[in-house]
């Protein structure tokens, strides 16, 4: 697999189909989650954050996966062939905002999405790839898997908070 294909297996694990029009990936997987996206937007549609919820649902979200670095290292070198371990080192950065009428219920909803995306996770650590058996990858399991969540800030009405997940992807490639 390429950092490409990992990339946009995350994107598709946590947003469903790729959206060509628009370069996003539009039928979130996790409650609290709207969009997700591969790179930082040029414009903040707010209508992103709330893609899917009901209408008047307070607290949406919106998700932007990064691979910011990596490594590999041979596992095996035998005469012709071998195996390469490669990581990539994956964030996942969740941009929360609500307008519930108290700063709590909004931090609430942010433990929430960081409860749902943990879970996510754990439900299938190869995020859909199939894993080493299948020349995929997996996260979660049996490396790290940590998260910041930031103290939501009010301004206006509107409460926004930041979430961030960090891993590592890790993937066997023949050398």
């Amino acid at each position: 697999m390429s950092a490409s294909s990992v990339l946009n297996g995350l994107c598709t694990y946590f947003g469903g189909a790729y959206d060509a029009d628009t370069r996003t990936y539009r039928t979130p997987q996790v409650a609290g989650l709207g969009v997700v996206r591969k790179a930082f937007a040029k414009d903040d549609v707010g209508a992103d954050y709330y893609l899917g919820m009901a209408t008047g649902t307070p607290s949406g979200s919106q998700l932007v996966v990064q691979l910011p670095g990596g490594a590999e290292r041979r596992v095996a070198s035998p005469a012709v062939k071998g195996w390469k371990r490669v990581e990539h080192r994956v964030e996942l950065h969740c941009f929360l905002i609500s307008s519930a009428p108290f700063g709590e219920d909004a931090q609430d909803d942010a433990y929430a999405l960081r409860d749902a995306m943990i879970a996510k996770i754990h439900a299938d650590p190869a995020c859909g790839s199939g894993g080493f058996e299948n020349l995929g990858f997996q996260i979660g399991e049996g490396e790290l898997l940590e998260w910041d969540l930031a103290q939501a800030e009010a301004k206006a009405g509107i409460t926004k908070g930041y979430l961030l997940i960090k891993t590592i992807a890790v993937e066997y490639v023949q050398a």
